[in-house]
């Protein structure tokens, strides 16, 4: 889960993962077990006597030219079908916008026909979903195909170069597995699109509130409550939500977008590729949010999944309000972690009092809002506050430089710092999707996977506008027990942050209310059931300072898989494959996801810490904070 404020590269990341969603109905799992057929014979639905004569020679031929089923280990891995029928699936079902560009380690994509929803005998109207491969250098691809979600919700389908290159699926994987990614509905290229106007809370904001919200101040609460109702409502009113078909008793019957285009979907629409492409067992690997993706096809579909990664673990459950707590708490305990540093390593700390340095920077950030929000983009200093105490876990031997200019209330050379200039305290991004060789990957263009951080592409100020709202639709969608009352909003926030104040910053609860906002008056939710099935084994990874999704989600998650194995990294990153700052991988976490993604065998005990030596003299606070391996009393 990441707030939208989050996104902006002036300090931060090029491509970042956001926050998440919930599960699928149980009932789900009864309608959709006919997906198959209702899916593969959509063109048929005037003569529904040929779907199952259609379907059925589809999947002869599918069978014929699959190579065969190897095994390593206990594990059986069945290799991709062949370029050739990737090539040649049906244009009715799956459009490439070039299928002369599939080729052995070449990126593309093309366009899921799906029907809105999911139930075999309604005529639902159509959407579009954009839907792009990394086709493995070897092929037919060995080890088969492995969907991917970065997080979000937000990320989209370039998603195939981040958690398919040889960072996330090890370099003896990269070119054994075809990864494939999505614009998940409303999202990029997909259609229809959520980023309009209407949906869009600057819009509803004339009056600046969300950056003058005081969580001490009653009236300033009252007013950031509005602008959401405000949103809530004339979002749900957008007429192009409004999508209409002739039922079969020739009635025109009309849908609502905002129904059927939250995670439920997404794990619909997944299914759908699956049969398209094959009708093979899938890998599934998903990071934050795309942990929620990918457990819910887990829980629907769990004979259809092969190998299961779930990294950095969204709330697995739909209550919005314990969602919100937990997010509040976990920040929270992270900003007191990074305080009770100094008095747990004092040799280490780099200023004598680190409680006082943070008041300072927070207080002259407060002073200077207006600029704030001028300069970075950033609606609230709260938010800029967070990633301050972020960059300062990152670079801690860059922590007096911010602590001297907040000591002398020197706002300016703050700002300058952290526009970057000859600094190498803020370490910026730009090269994130950029090959060893130097090239830039191939992104946002007509055939090619969307990246997210373009404002042309796919449509003018698309980034401005879709990490503002694209992460509140599908939380608002997807959660359940969401305020309708102005003074239970008020309090529950007013209240949350007496609770959690984060030294006096207000962050942990500023940081949490997006997501409790996202739900405030939302007109119809569709909440999902919990993630989990009991016969899936495979990894649930968490860390246990994570700034996003709180520990305790790995740990429920974890519950609820309860045939995978536990990995915990004790640091502070979001997710086992790069430190949020400084890209710094996790190697003794992601060493075991590599293993796993290679032998189908899960190379560790469950509940199994990565840095397992004791905090101390062998492992200072700066390898701590960094994600670096504790050094073993045996090494000296």
């Amino acid at each position: 889960r990441i707030t939208p404020s989050d996104h902006y590269h002036l300090i931060f990341f090029h491509f970042i993962l956001v926050k998440d969603a919930m599960m699928l109905t149980c009932a789900l799992r009864l309608l959709l077990l006919p997906i198959g057929i209702s899916i593969a014979s959509h063109k048929d639905e005037k003569n529904p006597t040929s779907r199952s004569d259609a379907n059925f020679s589809s999947r002869l031929l599918r069978r014929s030219q699959r190579p065969t089923r190897t095994k390593q280990g206990n594990v059986s891995f069945e290799p991709a079908m062949p370029l050739d029928f990737f090539k040649n699936v049906d244009p009715e079902l799956f459009e490439w916008v070039n299928p002369n560009e599939i080729a052995p380690g070449v990126a593309t994509c093309g366009f899921l026909n799906a029907r809105l929803g999911a139930l075999p005998d309604v005529n639902y109207p159509m959407v579009k979903v954009y839907v792009c491969v990394k086709f493995a250098a070897i092929q037919p691809a060995p080890k088969g195909n492995i969907a991917v979600h970065c997080g979000g919700p937000g990320s989209l389908s370039g998603c195939v170069y981040i958690m398919g290159g040889e960072e996330n699926l090890g370099p003896e994987n990269v070119d054994q597995y075809n990864v494939i990614g999505f614009d998940q509905r409303g999202m990029g290229r997909s259609e229809p699109t959520f980023v309009v106007d209407e949906c869009n809370v600057i819009n509803y904001d004339s009056n600046s509130a969300r950056a003058l919200i005081n969580l001490n101040d009653e009236a300033t609460v009252r007013a950031h409550a509005q602008i959401y109702k405000d949103r809530a409502l004339g979002c749900w009113a957008y007429e192009g939500f409004k999508l209409k078909a002739t039922s079969k008793d020739g009635k025109e019957k009309t849908y609502h977008f905002l129904e059927y285009s939250g995670t439920r979907q997404l794990v619909e629409d997944i299914e759908r590729v699956r049969v398209i492409f094959g009708d093979q067992r899938l890998s599934v690997f998903g990071i934050s949010y795309g942990t929620k993706v990918m457990g819910s096809y887990a829980t629907v579909f769990p004979k259809n999944v092969n190998l299961l990664v779930l990294d950095g673990n969204d709330d697995p459950n739909v209550d919005i309000v314990e969602n919100t707590v937990d997010l509040a708490r976990s920040t929270n305990q992270r900003i007191d972690f990074f305080i009770s540093s100094c008095d747990m390593f004092p040799d280490t700390c780099p200023v004598d009092n680190m409680r006082g340095c943070i008041n300072e920077l927070n207080f002259i950030l407060k002073e200077n809002s207006d600029d704030i929000l001028y300069t970075f983009g950033i609606d609230n200093p709260s938010n800029l506050m967070f990633q301050l105490i972020k960059l300062m876990f990152a670079d801690f031997a860059g922590t007096p430089t911010l602590c001297n200019f907040a000591d002398q209330g020197d706002y300016d050379s703050i700002k300058a710092l952290l526009l970057g200039g000859n600094s190498e305290y803020i370490k910026r991004n730009e090269n994130w999707f950029s090959m060893k060789s130097g090239q830039f990957l191939p992104f946002d263009t007509e055939s090619s996977p969307t990246s997210g951080s373009s404002n042309t592409w796919p449509f003018t100020d698309y980034q401005i506008k879709a990490e503002l709202l694209t992460a509140d639709i599908i939380t608002a969608e997807d959660y359940a027990f969401g305020a309708y009352d102005e003074d239970q909003y008020v309090k529950f926030l007013m209240n949350l942050n007496q609770l959690y104040p984060g030294a006096g910053t207000q962050v942990p609860t500023i940081r949490a209310k997006q997501w409790y906002s996202a739900c405030y008056f939302w007109p119809n939710a569709s909440p999902m059931s919990p993630v989990g099935n009991p016969e899936l084994n495979g990894i649930v990874a968490g860390q246990l300072y994570d700034p996003y999704t709180p520990y305790i989600w790995t740990q429920r998650m974890r519950e609820n898989f309860k045939l995978t194995s536990l990995l915990t990294s004790r640091s502070v990153n979001h997710g086992l494959m790069y430190s949020e700052e400084e890209q710094i991988l996790d190697p003794h976490c992601m060493e075991n996801v590599h293993t796993y993604l290679k032998t189908g065998i899960v190379p560790f005990t469950d509940g199994t810490v990565c840095e397992s030596d004791s905090i101390g003299k062998s492992c200072t606070i700066d390898a701590v904070i960094s994600g670096e391996h504790c050094v073993e009393s045996s090494h000296f």
